[in-house]
């Protein structure tokens, strides 16, 4: 059973003369926490409006004291999308406007290229690495994205590996 035994401590290495008024860096991670759902979201802002305290519902549901606030404001100002995750920064966020219109640009310009084809030469020309399924995302977005394809049909009375229309004897 010595697992059960107290391990004991080792002593702290002493610091030298030449660090002891210098400040070291830790590599302690940043602790975020996990986004909240939207339902979350939407049933806190309406428990506010049903006048529970924002002190009550913050500790409900286990967020720091002013992101309750910022949810009532952001549903206030640009209501459900306000609520909606936003990239870390105005920059990114202006990036990522600029490409979406670069890329539906491409795809009005070329009709023919698919989302493959834009990425390659967004990768070429502009130096821009882009993955498939972000050109595909901001084609859905801008509206240019293609329809799904239709079910083709067998005309009625042909088997598989018949040809239509061949005389047979």
């Amino acid at each position: 059973m010595s697992f059960w035994k107290r391990r004991k401590r080792t002593a702290a290495p002493s610091r030298s003369t030449a660090d002891a008024g210098q400040i070291q860096r830790t590599s302690k991670p940043i602790k975020r926490s996990p986004p909240v759902a939207m339902e979350v979201k939407l049933l806190a802002i309406e428990a506010l409006g049903s006048g529970l305290a924002a002190e009550e519902v913050r500790e409900r549901i286990g967020v720091g004291p002013s992101t309750v606030h910022r949810w009532r404001k952001d549903d206030a100002d640009e209501g459900i999308e306000g609520l909606c995750r936003k990239a870390s920064s105005i920059t990114i966020r202006k990036q990522s406007s600029v490409l979406r219109d670069k890329i539906v640009a491409m795809r009005r310009h070329h009709p023919e290229h698919g989302v493959r084809r834009i990425r390659d030469d967004l990768r070429r020309h502009d130096g821009l690495e882009v993955s498939a399924e972000t050109v595909r995302t901001a084609l859905k977005e801008g509206g240019s994205g293609h329809a799904l394809p239709q079910p083709r049909r067998r005309p009625a009375g042909v088997r598989p590996g018949e040809q239509v229309g061949s005389a047979q004897d």
